[in-house]
């Protein structure tokens, strides 16, 4: 598979295309991850129903605002449609291209965190 970059563009368009979600949550499945060894049975099984939860609701959120315009304010998540990873920034580290920007890269998405919601905002404030 051909990568490309601004000079070169990928030859094939589908490697190009994202998909644009709602603010999807993490919290539950990342708790489940890094339950501990020790944990009591019971414990380990309400993690395991809340990281199924939370993963309906996100299904459900989908479904119910897919086709939807995105407006300003909205909090979105880029999927990348071919690898399923998703567009995250990592707060604390600076891009090495432009230095006033954070580092922007890619994770699968059982790996995504928060850190891969954006919000939509106008490029310019405009007052009535």
């Amino acid at each position: 598979m051909e990568v490309g970059d601004f000079d070169t563009p990928p030859q094939i368009f589908n490697t190009c295309v994202w998909k644009v979600l709602p603010a999807l949550r993490y919290s539950a499945q990342r708790k489940l991850k890094a339950a501990p060894g020790v944990i009591t049975e019971d414990a380990l099984q309400r993690l395991r129903e809340a990281a199924k939860m939370e993963v309906q609701l996100n299904n459900d959120l989908c479904a119910s605002l897919s086709g939807k315009p995105v407006g300003y304010g909205d909090e979105i998540q880029l999927r990348h449609v071919q690898s399923g990873a998703v567009l995250s920034v990592q707060p604390h580290e600076i891009s090495e291209t432009v230095r006033e920007c954070m580092k922007v890269f890619v994770v699968s998405d059982g790996e995504a965190t928060e850190n891969a919601h954006f919000t939509v905002v106008p490029q310019f404030k405009n007052r009535s």
